[in-house]
């Protein structure tokens, strides 16, 4: 922060009190502190508060294109080495890169889906994320089938450890991502 803190009480002139609770037995006991006290007692205080704020999300990716990916990987941030390559391969098949997508990983969000409003994009590609309540309210959606968002698209499709050992969802996943994308 500040190299020379010696110069707070030029700047701050007023006394200073932090009121402590009552703890049982005790009693409350106000304590003055220096100016330079308080700064550090303030700072501590509001990066406490910026602890408690809700969740933040773990993105990978710039998302320079408003791409959502999804995943649900329970045991790795985002994905294993094996499926990252995959994807890689599937995003540069419609010329796109992790820079043009925010890859998350669903399963590291818990019940947060919520938290995805968060992300400005247009299109999403879910792979084995089946909730997807924050965007789209029909109860029943097809893999591989497009589903129009407000103002985007939806390609709900099958793990990406499925797709690597299924032709047939292979397929139909490269169907759905050449209308997608306009391929």
């Amino acid at each position: 922060m500040l190299a020379d803190k010696n110069y707070l009480h030029n700047i701050l002139t007023e006394d200073i009190y932090i009121l402590q609770e009552p703890e049982a037995n005790s009693s409350t006991t106000n304590k003055k502190l220096s100016p330079t006290e308080e700064v550090i007692a303030e700072t501590k205080v509001s990066d406490n508060n910026q602890n408690e704020a809700t969740p933040k999300l773990n993105i990978k990716g710039e998302n320079k294109k408003g791409i959502l990916v999804l995943v649900n990987h329970q045991t790795e941030a985002f994905l294993e080495k094996e499926d990252e390559v995959l994807l890689s391969k599937i995003l540069q098949s419609v010329k796109l890169s992790f820079e043009d997508i925010a890859l998350v990983n669903a399963h590291a969000l818990d019940d947060q889906l919520g938290l995805l409003k968060e992300i400005s994009y247009k299109k999403i590609v879910s792979f084995g994320v089946e909730d997807l309540n924050f965007a789209i309210t029909q109860s029943s959606v097809k893999h591989y089938d497009l589903v129009p968002l407000n103002d985007g698209k939806l390609l709900l499709a099958d793990s990406l450890k499925v797709i690597s050992s299924d032709v047939e969802k292979k397929k139909k996943l490269w169907g759905g991502l050449k209308e997608l994308f306009d391929v």
